[in-house]
């Protein structure tokens, strides 16, 4: 098989990837702030390493973008998180 990782390791991510989505919206409907957009990002992570490894440039297209929104968003909202990595 040409398929770069097992079903099984692909279901996984992509169940992860769903569960981790999810929380990350009802954090964010419940304000908390900022755990809520790491959820978000780490369900986008997940998503785009999914997608990669189906081939499905949309979906990999999407979450790429939203990674890059979601990051920006934790710099811009709070700073002091990029000012704990330098």
């Amino acid at each position: 098989s040409s398929d770069v990782c097992s079903s099984d390791l692909k279901r996984f991510i992509e169940w992860t990837a769903t569960i981790t989505t999810l929380l990350g919206a009802l954090l964010t409907s419940l304000g908390h702030d900022p755990i809520n957009m790491y959820a978000l990002n780490l369900g986008s992570l997940l998503w785009l390493i999914w997608s990669i490894l189906d081939r499905k440039v949309s979906i990999a297209l999407v979450n790429g973008g939203m990674l890059v929104i979601y990051v920006y968003g934790l710099v811009v909202r709070h700073p002091i998180l990029l000012e704990m990595i330098q």
